[in-house]
């Protein structure tokens, strides 16, 4: 798996629809089947905005420890241990 900023999950995720899902359940759980991202630079915020009006909003530099991109463009986000790790995939992938 391949390090990546919050700047390139953006220009990744673009503006296509994804799916966002906690990989393990403590802490949080999160699944999102159409979620698109939203990074607010100014507040070092990152939200999974979904479809059906829901939302989740995450600090940057006080939950997010590490993004990574697989070969397979799956991107992983590793939190904190008060949160799950969460896979995002694009929406087309799903089905």
């Amino acid at each position: 798996m391949k390090e990546i900023t919050v700047k390139e999950l953006m220009e990744m995720a673009g503006n296509d629809i994804c799916q966002a899902e906690s990989v393990d359940r403590y802490g949080i759980y999160i699944r999102m089947k159409q979620v698109s991202l939203i990074y607010d630079e100014d507040k070092n915020e990152l939200t999974f905005m979904g479809k059906e009006a829901s939302e989740v909003s995450l600090n940057v530099g006080s939950s997010i420890e590490y993004i990574g991109v697989g070969e397979d463009g799956t991107i992983v986000i590793e939190f904190n241990p008060q949160i799950s790790v969460i896979e995002i995939r694009k929406a087309e992938e799903l089905a």
